[in-house]
């Protein structure tokens, strides 16, 4: 009779206990458990055990929560990302990819998933530089053009996941993941074709200053040489003298035009002052400055300016920037030519274009001419004393305006 009930009195709290564990175990919480009331003779090691199981669960509960905020910080910091981030296994195949690794690879959001790298990169670069990272064990940072004869440029950094498929780690570069670990790879792909185009830019800008300076320095220099070591007569003299001061001028009017660039390249709203102006008033200015240098070459000024036409700008750079195109036409046009300038509205804009009779620019050259330094005609532009940076400028009064600037050729019949 004493088996018995002893029997009795731990079956319903063990029952109760399994219960409860079932309970926990199917992922709900302590709190949530139907009340149950238990015999107050239950033993203190089954209480014990209940309240054991109660603090397990809610240790297992808060930890579940901050690993799944860990788990939500980490997805906004890989998709707020501005460089792709790709996770991969061994076999190459995505099992992570932010929004930046989708719009690099030109893939719907959310499609990379489960999909082996080779068929959707497009490209051999990213495999390759995965491939060399596992075959070697070591991390990779390389630039490549991600597609052949693109102009797409990238940094890639290739870094080990290691087994626990902690690819934050793995990013930062802070896991020590040996060779048994390894579960794949973690590519960090940063476009950088910008700051490659900017750097090439930077480059060409400092060759093509040193190479235009080089030329006047060198004759300035040749020349006051003469004039020191030999006697010679006036005439002689005055010539050397001329050739001296038309150099001089030169790099002043390129060092001028340089300064005027690095003006007009600062944001506008801090330098830029406009007025209602008169454009006839304008495109006579322009005429007078260029109407010597026309006259010399035999060349023409023709206008076709729409009557009462005024604008809201600043009156000095619009005169500038038709100055430098009309000098520009002048230099390129056959003597006995005309060189139009052109006024006009348009869609609630003002419209500029000068026209003149040349030989015209090549298409390829077409895109390229508001350059820095940049020549069609790299024979021409400097006997006839261009700086190479005129039509540079007046796309940079062009933009400080809210406008824009554009070349239209036709070859044999001028620009």
């Amino acid at each position: 009779a004493g088996s018995f009930l002893l029997v009795r009195t731990l079956d319903r709290p063990i029952v109760l206990l399994s219960e409860h564990a079932r309970h926990l175990a199917s992922g709900r919480t302590a709190e949530s458990a139907p009340v149950q009331v238990a015999p107050k003779s239950i033993p203190g090691e089954l209480k014990f055990l209940e309240e054991s199981l109660d603090s397990l669960a809610a240790d297992l509960t808060r930890k579940a929560e901050e690993a799944e905020a860990q788990s939500r910080r980490f997805s906004a910091i890989l998709d707020s990302a501005g460089e792709a981030i790709l996770a991969l296994d061994c076999r190459l195949k995505v099992i992570e990819a932010n929004p930046a690794a989708h719009t690099l690879l030109g893939a719907e959001p959310g499609s990379l998933l489960g999909k082996l790298l080779p068929p959707i990169a497009g490209t051999s670069a990213l495999v390759s530089i995965a491939e060399r990272c596992l075959a070697s064990g070591a991390a990779i940072t390389e630039d490549v053009n991600l597609y052949p004869g693109s102009e797409k440029t990238v940094h890639v950094n290739a870094s080990l996941l290691g087994g626990t498929g902690d690819s934050v780690g793995a990013l930062a570069g802070t896991a020590a993941v040996t060779a048994g670990e390894v579960s794949g790879i973690v590519l960090a792909v940063t476009d950088i074709s910008v700051l490659k185009r900017l750097e090439t830019m930077r480059t060409d800008f400092v060759a093509n200053v040193s190479h235009e300076l080089r030329t006047p320095i060198h004759l300035i220099r040749g020349f006051a040489e003469t004039l020191r070591s030999s006697g010679q007569d006036r005439v002689e003299a005055d010539r050397h003298l001329a050739i001296i001061e038309r150099n001089a001028l030169r790099m002043e009017r390129i060092v001028e035009d340089l300064l005027t660039l690095a003006r007009l390249e600062r944001e506008p709203s801090g330098w830029l002052s406009v007025e209602s102006c008169s454009l006839e008033d304008i495109c006579q200015s322009a005429f007078e400055n260029v109407k010597g240098q026309a006259e010399a070459r035999s060349v023409r000024l023709e206008s076709s300016i729409q009557p009462s036409l005024a604008l809201t700008a600043n009156p000095g750079l619009v005169e500038q920037a038709l100055t430098n195109l009309l000098e520009n036409a002048v230099r390129y046009s056959p003597a006995g030519s005309a060189v139009l300038l052109e006024a006009k509205a348009r869609d609630g804009t003002i419209e500029l274009s000068v026209r003149d009779r040349g030989s015209g620019i090549p298409a390829p050259d077409l895109q390229r001419i508001f350059e820095r330094f940049y020549r069609a005609d790299k024979s021409r532009d400097r006997k006839s004393g261009g700086t190479g940076l005129g039509l540079a400028i007046v796309r940079h009064i062009a933009l400080a305006h809210g406008g824009s600037v554009q070349a239209e050729s036709w070859s044999g019949e001028g620009s």
